[in-house]
């Protein structure tokens, strides 16, 4: 509706969120539904090559980068920062991904196999 005269106009606006708080670090929970193969990587130093069993848990902490590969995608269940992420593919799908912390901002990079 546009001002009539002697009307002030009042100035529209997108109400937006404000941005997340920096972080300092990460931690990636992960909880295994059924086995799946998974390598993970914490800070540059492999921790974990092997056979996760469906039904356990793993938690790992970093200050720069997380980078999980695993042959069953869809069977990892997770949450980084004590946030719930989806799951990173589909039952049977080979997926590596990496969250990165730069500035205090989580960047993720994946590659679909």
């Amino acid at each position: 509706m546009a001002a009539q005269p002697g009307q002030a106009r009042t100035p529209g606006f997108l109400p937006t969120e404000p941005p997340p708080p920096p972080v300092d670090r990460l931690q990636l929970s992960l909880d295994i539904v059924e086995p799946a193969w998974l390598r993970v990587t914490v800070d540059g130093q492999k921790v974990f090559e092997g056979l996760a069993e469906g039904g356990t848990a793993r938690t790992y902490e970093a200050r720069q980068s997380i980078h999980v590969r695993t042959s069953n995608a869809g069977a990892i269940q997770m949450s980084l920062n004590g946030e719930p992420f989806e799951r990173l593919g589909r039952f049977g799908k080979t997926v590596e991904t990496e969250w990165v912390l730069k500035d205090g901002r989580v960047r993720i990079i994946t590659n679909d196999k």
